[in-house]
């Protein structure tokens, strides 16, 4: 269903999978059949409301956190950081 472009396995308590559609999926080390089922439920829903997953934590057993992406709309923009105009007193 999807493509995968990369597997970190750096971590000791997490998996973390890169997808060809650029979500960001954070997977446990254990249940790791319980997790994919919730991946799949959670990209149906994504599908349902027009969204694509952007990030989401599986890793945690009593949510899915997860950051949606508007399909068609590309990767986000990062805002930019905010300029403060520091006015000097004379």
């Amino acid at each position: 269903m999807v493509d995968l472009t990369s597997v970190d396995v750096s971590g000791t308590e997490v998996l973390q999978v890169t997808t060809g559609q650029g979500s960001r999926i954070t997977f446990g080390l254990d249940r790791l059949d319980d997790q994919l089922r919730r991946w799949r439920l959670v990209n149906d829903y994504g599908k349902k409301i027009g969204q694509a997953i952007r990030t989401l934590d599986l890793s945690i057993t009593n949510n899915d956190p997860v950051v949606w992406l508007e399909v068609g709309a590309g990767s986000p923009v990062a805002p930019k950081p905010l300029k403060l105009n520091k006015k000097k007193h004379v």
